[in-house]
Order: C-alpha cells, then sequence, then structure tokens
C-alpha cells in the first residue's frame, strides 16, 4: 500500500511526460546518491530521510556540515 505522499506524487508527475519517477528505499537511494549522483535532478522525500539524503547530499559536493569544525 503506498503512502499519501507516494499516492500525491504519482498522481501529478503521472501528468508531465518529462518526470520520471522512481521509487527507493532510503538506504538504496544514499547508495545510489554516491555511485550515481549525475543521474538525480530532484528527490521527493518525507521529512525523516529527507533530513538524512540532504546531508549527504551536502556532504558530496563538499557543503554544509562538512565544513563546520568545533
Amino acid at each position: 500500500m503506498l503512502c499519501v505522499l507516494q499516492k500525491d506524487f504519482s498522481e501529478v508527475s503521472s501528468r508531465y511526460d518529462e518526470i520520471v519517477a522512481k521509487y527507493m528505499y532510503a538506504d538504496a537511494m544514499a547508495q545510489h546518491m554516491i555511485i550515481r549522483p549525475d543521474e538525480l535532478n530532484v528527490i521527493v522525500t518525507e521529512n525523516m530521510f529527507g533530513d538524512v539524503l540532504s546531508d549527504l547530499g551536502a556532504a558530496t559536493v563538499g557543503g554544509a556540515w562538512i565544513c563546520i569544525q568545533r
């Protein structure tokens, strides 16, 4: 059963031919972000996993929390 976010995203993305929707678990997405980041343009996710994936995305380009030293 799809969650509400996936249902809404599937409905909206089906209206646009240029949107390619893929569904992945957070750990598989993290690996994909490291191995093939050039294949990703936008990631739509829930808050809990989005926080982790956004930190990973920033780390791959050397920004955000990587630069902070205490």
